[in-house]
């Protein structure tokens, strides 16, 4: 059970990696929309590229959907790996995979009205950085599935998942006093991809290492 578990999350990260790449391609950087500064009018330069949002929104649903589903799959890892504290961090991690997922689809809903109906949300700038605060706290949560091994090299991983998680909570946190802070958020995002997607590889081709009496 575990093991079948940890290949579908780690195929997740492997669909992840995939629809980014191809959100990437469309051409255009969704941040300084979600995260517009005080006096900032991102309406008028948000119709400019109506298509390509649409686009990038159209691909970022299935986005959601992977990535909200791999986190679940780290929640109920967390649960199977039947570690002290388990249930607290499955219930944690899942809790915040979900709060995650509910914001961005607020966030995208609001761009949508933006686009569509020239409607700027006041809400959209706290809306997108609750999104990346639970993010990176979900990402540090996945750490300790992986620190609490007996192998180094799989709990550096973990460590990575917290130190990332970490990185960027701080950094979404800043947004409420500085927001010129976003311009943070993607190098953080990046950052917490190198845990994921090395967990990736442990999940697919050893994901027994993980437990307790491997």
């Amino acid at each position: 059970m575990f093991s079948t578990i940890a290949r579908i999350t780690a195929l997740l990260a492997i669909a992840i990696a995939v629809i980014g790449y191809r959100m990437g391609q469309v051409g255009i950087k969704l941040i300084p929309i979600e995260l517009p500064l005080a006096g900032e009018d991102v309406t008028a330069a948000a119709q400019m590229q109506a298509d390509k949002i649409r686009s990038s929104i159209s691909l970022d649903w299935f986005f959601i959907a992977a990535y909200g589903s791999m986190f679940l799959g780290y929640a109920l890892l967390h649960w199977l790996q039947q570690q002290k504290g388990a249930t607290a961090l499955a219930i944690t991690t899942a809790l915040l995979a979900i709060g995650t997922v509910a914001f961005d689809v607020l966030e995208n809903r609001a761009i949508l009205a933006m686009v569509d109906k020239s409607e700027v949300s006041r809400r959209l700038f706290a809306v997108s950085a609750m999104k990346w605060l639970l993010f990176f706290l979900v990402v540090a949560w996945c750490g300790p599935l992986f620190v609490r091994t007996s192998r180094w090299w799989v709990a550096a991983i973990g460590i990575a998942f917290i130190a990332a998680g970490l990185a960027g909570t701080l950094v979404s946190a800043s947004l409420a006093f500085r927001p010129i802070s976003r311009n943070l958020i993607e190098p953080a995002m990046k950052l917490s991809l190198l845990p994921l997607f090395a967990a990736m590889l442990v999940l697919l081709i050893r994901p027994s290492v993980l437990l307790a009496d491997s």
